[in-house]
């Protein structure tokens, strides 16, 4: 999925916790690639710095679990 695919509310805008668990759910799965690329989209729809800066953090967390070639938890 990509950012394009995204339905928009209707101030134009996704909503970030609607991207937020759709990544965390690809975590949950062991699909840390698409997780990571969906933290990716969800940091650039976020408009707190927090949750910019939280979307990053599980950017780098998946990025880690795949470099370690994690597994999903059981």
């Amino acid at each position: 999925m990509s950012i394009q695919d995204i339905q928009f509310n209707k101030e134009g805008q996704s909503s970030y916790h609607t991207l937020a668990s759709r990544a965390a759910r690809l975590e949950q799965q062991g699909l840390w690639d698409q997780a990571a690329d969906m933290w990716t989209d969800t940091k650039k729809v976020a408009h707190k710095k927090v949750n910019q800066a939280w979307a990053q953090t599980r950017i780098e967390f998946c990025l880690n679990a795949t470099t370690r070639n994690w597994k999903a938890a059981a």
